[in-house]
C-alpha cells in the first residue's frame, strides 16, 4: 500500500511538470504571454488617451472639475502620479497602470498574510500598511520634485522676465527658459511645448502643465500667464508680482519651518512619554502588555488609532516642511 501511494505522487508530480512543460512550450510558440501583454498595455493605453481626450475636452468647454467619492480617489491617485515625476521615471507607464498595480501589490500583501497569521484582522492592518507606505512613497518624491521646483522658482522667474521681451508667445517663452531648468521642470516645460506646437492650442498646453507641476506659487504664476496672453497685458508687471510674492512666501516659509520643527520636537517628547509609560505599566500589571495589545480588541483599536495619530502626523509634517 505504502509503495503504491508512493508511486502515485511520483506519477502526478510527474504529471504536474508535463503539463508546466507542454503550457510554456505552448506559450512560447504561439507568443501567449506576448500576446496578453500587449493586450493589456493596448487597454491601458486606450483609457490614457480617453482620459486624455476628456480632460482636453472639459478644458475647453471650461467644465467644472470637482469630483466625487471614487472618481475623486482616482484622480488624486493620477495627480500624484505625475507630481511624484513616476510618467518619467516609468517610461511608458500610466497612470491607471501605476494604480492597478498598486491594488495588485496590496492585495498580495493581505492573501500572504492571512496565509502567515491566520487572521483577518492582521491581514487587513498588512493590506493597510502596505497602502499605506506606497502613498508615503508617491509623496516622498512629490515633496522632492516640489522642493527642486521651490528652489528654481526664483529663477525661473528671473528667466521669463529676460526672453519674454524677445517671444511672442508664452509657450516660446517656456522653451527657451527650459534649458536653463532642472527636472522636473525642465521636462515639464519641454512638454508643454511640444504640445502646443502639436495642438496649436497655447492655453490648453499652459493648462496642462499646471496639472502636471505641484507648487502654488509656480501655478500662480502660470495662470497669471494665461490672463496675461488672453488679455494682451504687459509681461513685466506679471513677473514683477512673482518676484514681490515670492519675496513674501519666503519670509513665510521660514516661519513654517520653525513650526514644523517645534512641533516635531513636541512629537518626539509625546513618543517618549508612551514608552515611559508602556514600560512602567508593564512592571505593574501581571499581564504582559503587548499580549493585551496585540490579541485583544480593545488593544487592537489601540494599535489603529496611535498609527492614525502618527500617520497625520508624519503626512503634515512632509507637507508643512517643504
Amino acid at each position: 500500500m505504502g509503495d503504491t501511494v508512493f508511486y502515485l505522487r511520483i506519477i502526478s508530480i510527474s504529471l504536474v511538470l508535463v503539463a508546466i512543460f507542454l503550457f510554456f512550450f505552448y506559450s512560447a510558440k504561439n507568443n501567449v504571454v506576448r500576446a496578453t501583454s500587449e493586450k493589456v498595455r493596448k487597454k491601458f493605453n486606450e483609457r490614457a488617451e480617453n482620459k486624455h481626450r476628456e480632460d482636453i475636452a472639459r478644458i475647453l468647454g471650461n467644465e467644472s472639475e470637482e469630483k466625487k467619492g471614487f472618481e475623486k480617489i482616482i484622480a488624486s491617485s493620477s495627480e500624484r502620479f505625475y507630481y511624484a515625476f513616476l510618467d518619467q521615471r516609468l517610461k511608458g507607464m500610466t497612470p491607471e497602470m501605476w494604480l492597478t498595480i498598486k491594488v495588485a501589490i496590496c492585495v498580495s500583501a493581505l492573501i500572504l498574510s492571512g496565509l502567515i497569521f491566520h487572521k483577518f484582522f492582521w491581514s487587513l492592518i498588512t493590506c493597510f500598511m502596505c497602502a499605506v507606505v506606497l502613498y508615503l512613497a508617491e509623496l516622498r518624491m512629490a515633496s522632492k520634485n516640489y522642493k527642486a521646483v521651490d528652489a528654481q522658482l526664483s529663477q525661473f522667474v528671473n528667466m521669463v522676465g529676460n526672453f519674454a521681451e524677445t517671444e511672442g508667445k508664452i509657450t516660446g517663452v517656456l522653451s527657451r527658459v527650459a534649458p536653463y531648468m532642472d527636472d522636473p521642470l525642465y521636462t515639464r516645460l519641454m512638454e508643454c511645448y511640444n504640445m502646443a506646437q502639436l495642438n496649436g492650442d497655447e492655453h490648453m498646453a499652459l493648462t496642462f502643465l499646471l496639472k502636471r507641476v505641484e507648487h502654488p506659487r509656480f501655478k500662480e504664476l502660470i495662470r497669471n500667464l494665461i490672463a496675461c496672453s488672453d488679455y494682451t497685458a504687459d509681461f513685466s508687471k506679471i513677473v514683477e508680482g512673482g518676484r514681490r510674492i515670492l519675496a513674501q512666501e519666503q519670509k513665510a516659509k521660514r516661519e513654517r519651518k520653525a513650526m514644523t520643527r517645534e512641533a516635531t520636537i513636541n512629537m518626539v517628547i509625546i513618543s517618549l512619554l508612551l514608552v515611559v509609560t508602556w514600560v512602567i505599566s508593564n512592571s505593574i500589571i501581571e499581564d504582559s502588555i503587548w499580549r493585551i495589545i496585540v490579541e485583544t480588541p480593545v488593544g487592537n483599536f489601540c494599535i489603529i488609532g496611535i498609527f492614525i495619530i502618527y500617520l497625520i502626523f508624519g503626512i503634515r509634517i512632509v507637507k508643512e516642511a517643504r
